[in-house]
């Protein structure tokens, strides 16, 4: 089914898919993101539709070059300077884990690997007579979605074929019931009460950005 969905910055996700095959670009315009999810969809049904292959050069991208491409990137940027302050530490352990590994070659496995290993990892703050001290739920879901972003901009330049993070199950806290992801934002923001009313939009807006 083709959708197209409003990002926090502003810019807009299509998303094309019929049965196993499903494709998403990010466009400027929504009139652009929904043309291209119109056509792929299209593709797709006629048979016509190939998913885009990882070109040579880029099968040896590593996770480190992914992340280190990332923040030079104009999608960093839009990021509000807190997020990308605290995104920044959430990479470190990433990088360090998974930094050698091939972007083409990530596997939703090896996610699941790093979930599980950093469940038992120790705070280094924690008291040292605290033996059963470990990582929050909410740390180590922060380092995934700052996976999973990286990964995110990975699939649009074609450096891998699928985000791998995407559909592995993350860590949840007993403090939210629901995780805003960017679907649902850009359903919030595209809502008539909220895209007519100038105060309410940029409200969210500023919401989304920050928190």
């Amino acid at each position: 089914m083709a959708s197209v969905v409003q990002l926090p910055s502003g810019r807009f996700r299509a998303f094309a898919r019929v049965k196993e095959m499903k494709a998403a670009q990010v466009f400027e315009r929504r009139e652009e993101a929904q043309i291209w999810a119109d056509a792929t969809e299209k593709r797709m049904r006629a048979g016509r539709w190939a998913a885009p292959t990882v070109k040579r050069e880029d099968a040896r991208k590593t996770v480190q070059d992914g992340f280190a491409a990332y923040v030079q990137s104009e999608d960093w940027l839009r990021k509000a300077e807190v997020t990308r302050r605290v995104e920044l530490r959430k990479q470190l352990p990433v990088i360090e884990a998974l930094g050698t590994r091939y972007l083409s070659e990530l596997s939703a496995d090896d996610v699941r690997n790093y979930i599980a290993k950093r469940r038992k990892t120790r705070p280094s703050r924690a008291k040292k007579d605290d033996k059963e001290a470990r990582l929050s739920p909410d740390q180590i879901r922060l380092e995934v979605a700052a996976l999973s972003a990286m990964c995110n901009f990975a699939v649009e330049r074609h450096w891998m074929e699928t985000n791998p993070a995407r559909g592995v199950k993350r860590p949840t806290s007993n403090r939210r019931t629901v995780r805003l992801d960017d679907e649902l934002i850009g359903q919030i923001l595209a809502h008539p009460k909220v895209r007519d009313d100038l105060r309410a939009y940029l409200y969210f807006r500023l919401l989304f950005s920050t928190v």
